[in-house]
């Protein structure tokens, strides 16, 4: 019963924080030049070779957050889930992090291209 509590709260801590991240993701607002425009889009307009691309780098920089509040997200459910007696949990674990990884991972990358 203890352990079920402690995970129940270290579930409610991640989901806190997911909710953080996407305050910050989505009431700061966009740096530059670009309004109405979606975060992905301003981050792909950056091209190599255009050093420091501001807009661009800070666009990038909310993706990669946008990636770890979906994970914060993730793991907060499925380490719920593991601790039931469902058989497939971890392949579900793998299989459900992988978009937030990605997400995170394409973020990094334009956050290199616009600053490089």
């Amino acid at each position: 019963m203890q352990k079920q509590l402690s995970d129940l709260w270290e579930s409610a801590g991640l989901v806190a924080v997911g909710v953080l991240l996407l305050v910050v993701i989505f009431a700061v607002p966009d740096i530059g030049y670009q309004e109405h425009k979606s975060i992905f889009a301003v981050a792909m307009q950056s091209h190599w070779g255009h050093y420091f691309d501001w807009p661009s780098a800070w666009c990038s920089t909310k993706i990669i957050l946008l990636g770890l509040a979906a994970l914060a997200f993730v793991n907060a459910v499925l380490g719920l889930l593991l601790d039931t007696d469902f058989e497939g949990a971890n392949t579900v674990v793998v299989i459900s992090a992988i978009l937030p990884m990605l997400v995170g991972i394409f973020g990094l990358y334009e956050l290199i291209k616009a600053i490089l």
